[in-house]
């Protein structure tokens, strides 16, 4: 497996994908995508989608196949409004990226099966009432 291309390819296919929906909500598009640890005091923009790929596993099918199962994080940070805004704003963006991934659980053919496993909204980050977080794990699976 390419690391790097897979979750190039990934990345890209999100961040087209959640804006269409995005636009199509007339919800604001994100200020940033960012493929680190969550760090709330270096990204500060409104809305910032952090995307963490992990626990990579793989199973051998056959002598020529494997099969691939790993995890992807996506942390949607949304600040610069009022507590109550932004807990609205907080469930419209999950379910934005919730749609993104049910409707099309293949990610254009990236993967052969994504699944949102959980979603754990957070109703302040670091203590801050004005810092909301939606977190999606999604388990994706692909042939090797």
């Amino acid at each position: 497996m390419d690391f790097e291309k897979n979750e190039s390819d990934i990345k890209a296919f999100i961040k087209k994908s959640f804006e269409e929906e995005l636009t199509g909500k007339s919800l604001a598009l994100p200020g940033e995508y960012v493929s680190d640890a969550v760090d709330l005091d270096v990204h500060t923009k409104s809305i910032t989608v952090f995307e963490n790929f992990s626990d990579y596993q793989f199973e051998q099918l056959s002598n020529e196949s494997r099969t691939a199962s790993y995890k992807l994080t996506i942390y949607i940070v949304l600040r610069n409004k009022k507590p109550g805004e932004l807990h609205t704003d907080m469930l419209r963006y999950a379910t934005a990226f919730y749609k993104v991934a049910a409707e099309n659980n293949t990610f254009a053919g990236l993967v052969d099966f994504a699944d949102v496993s959980t979603v754990t909204f957070y109703e302040m980050a670091e203590a801050n009432e004005a810092v909301k977080v939606a977190e999606l794990n999604i388990t994706l699976k692909q042939e090797d």
